[in-house]
Formats: structure tokens, C-alpha cells, sequence
């Protein structure tokens, strides 16, 4: 009996170790327009995921981040955690109140037909804009738990199953397995392996952000009031009635600044307003404010 709990426990072990580079698969792809858009600042809605499970979510969510740089997937995507929820729902086969940049997380069995969780979403001009997951009731245990999370944002980022893989460790995209139950920790990949990164990387298009993630980081963490730009590379202080935030919207702010132009022999004065919703150009108006123009004799 000692023997057969020591072999138990040995096969444990093994599943757990995690996969090298060379022992990964490539998974599946779905078209790029299912990944997020470059620099894409995504908020990450707990719903009616129970707090037990919160800190896992946030585990997970901080294992993408930090791969959203290089070496990584390029992506430049990062996500931030809330508790709150929204009125994203799923309806008729489609996504009703869909917001930009978020995924609204949903603890109940998937409408799709999917057992463990399952991912619906929205795009726009060639790229996700949001995504609405499911996560089995069923999934109690937080590793378990996290394995299908993982899974599912694997599936925001343009990644499909991998039908090739023939072990659980060698993609994150390698689906729960029926036969171990809902709450099996030892059976998949809680995080991308390399070879899901270079597929991201690859499907999409992705290349190495110019604002690094080094300079994201440190403007999250010089003030609450700051948001990083990455479509400008800049800090923007919320603070400044310049940058106010849009009025209805969450994560998206406004940048206001005055230039001049030279067009033949006249000077324009502009006012410009640029619109950013999770660090990508959502709007761009500029207003003349003077106009000079020389004379000519």
C-alpha cells in the first residue's frame, strides 16, 4: 500500500513539473481579428465570480501581464483586475452591451455548449474589443480554476484549442479533462508556455511595444491618478482638467495640447483633442484657433 501512494504521489509530481520550451506544441489559431490590438489596456470584471476565487484571478491575470513585453508575445496587452461587474451579457448567439477593452467574467455553466468555460467577443476593425467568459460553477479548486481562466484569455488573444497536443503541460490551450473531474489541479497549464507566446506573437503580428512595459509599470505605480499612453509613450496624469477622463466611459481619457501648423504662406493655431480608450487612438479632433497669413506684394 505504501508503494502504490508513493507511485501515486510520483505521478503527481510529474504532472505538475512545468513544460520546457522544448516539450511545447503549437495550438491551434483562430483569425487575428479574435486577438486584442496592439498596447490594449484590457479591465477585467470579477462578475459574480466569488471572492475565494478572486486571488487566483488576479494570479492569472499577472502571468499574462507578464508577458505582454520581450522576450514574450510583443503584444504590449495588459489587464487590470475590479470586483465590479457590468450589463455584458450574451443573448440570441450574440454579445449585447458590449463595452471596449473589457472582459466581463461569468461563474456559471457556458451557453455554448462547452464544459469547463467558454470565451464569446466583439471586434472591431481587424481586432477584439471585448470578451465574455465563462467559467463552469462546477470549477471550485483555485488551481483548476486558474488553469481554465488561463485557457480562456488564451482564446482573446486569437489562440484556438491544440489539437496537436498528447500532454497537458505542453500548451495552455490543451482544454480540462472530463474524466479527472472539474477540480483536477494536476492536469494542464496555469500560464502560456513559449510556444503559445510565439503563436500570439505570429497569428497577430504583434511587435515589441516601443513604450516597454518597464516605463507602463512605473507610471501605474507613481500615482493613482496616472494612466499610461502607450499610443503616445506617456505618462498622463488624470489629475489635469486636460486629461479628464470621457464622460460614461471607463479607461478611456482625453489628451489636449496646442500646436501649429505651416501651410504655404499661413500659420494655423490648433487646439487637438485626442481620444484614448485602453491606450489605443479612439478619436482624434483639431480646432483652429487662429490662422496668420502673410502678405504678399
Amino acid at each position: 500500500m505504501r508503494h502504490l501512494l508513493c507511485l501515486v504521489l510520483l505521478v503527481q509530481a510529474l504532472l505538475a513539473l512545468p513544460v520546457t520550451a522544448q516539450d511545447c506544441v503549437n495550438p491551434n489559431v483562430q483569425p487575428p481579428t479574435a486577438a486584442w490590438p496592439q498596447n490594449a489596456i484590457v479591465w477585467v470584471y470579477a462578475g459574480n465570480v466569488p471572492a475565494s476565487l478572486h486571488n487566483s484571478i488576479r494570479t492569472v491575470l499577472n502571468t499574462w501581464n507578464g508577458s505582454a513585453g520581450h522576450p514574450g508575445n510583443d503584444s504590449g496587452v495588459y489587464f487590470e483586475f475590479t470586483t465590479n461587474t457590468t450589463t455584458m451579457d450574451y443573448s440570441g448567439g450574440s454579445v449585447v452591451n458590449g463595452g471596449a477593452y473589457i472582459i466581463q467574467l461569468k461563474y456559471q455553466v457556458p451557453p455554448t455548449g462547452a464544459v469547463f468555460g467558454g470565451t464569446v467577443g466583439q471586434s472591431y476593425e481587424g481586432s477584439r474589443v471585448n470578451a465574455l467568459i465563462w467559467i463552469n460553477p462546477g470549477i471550485t479548486e483555485n488551481t483548476a480554476f486558474r488553469h481554465t481562466l488561463s485557457h480562456e484569455i488564451g482564446h482573446t488573444f486569437g489562440l484556438d484549442e491544440c489539437y496537436s497536443c498528447t500532454g497537458a503541460w505542453q500548451s495552455v490551450m490543451v482544454g480540462g479533462n472530463p474524466a479527472g473531474g472539474m477540480n483536477d489541479p494536476y492536469y494542464g497549464a496555469t500560464e502560456p508556455t513559449s510556444c503559445d507566446l510565439e503563436t500570439i506573437k505570429n497569428n497577430k503580428g504583434y511587435t515589441y511595444p516601443s513604450c516597454d512595459s518597464y516605463y507602463y509599470l512605473q507610471c501605474k505605480e507613481s500615482g493613482a491618478g496616472n494612466l499610461w499612453d502607450f499610443t503616445r509613450c506617456l505618462c498622463v496624469n488624470m489629475r489635469d482638467p486636460g486629461n479628464a477622463p470621457v464622460t460614461g466611459t471607463r479607461n478611456c481619457w482625453t489628451n489636449t495640447y496646442e500646436t501649429q501648423r505651416r501651410v504655404g504662406v499661413c500659420t494655423y493655431y490648433l487646439r487637438i483633442i485626442d481620444t484614448y480608450c485602453g491606450g489605443v487612438g479612439f478619436n482624434h479632433v483639431e480646432y483652429v484657433e487662429d490662422l496668420i497669413c502673410e502678405e504678399i506684394g
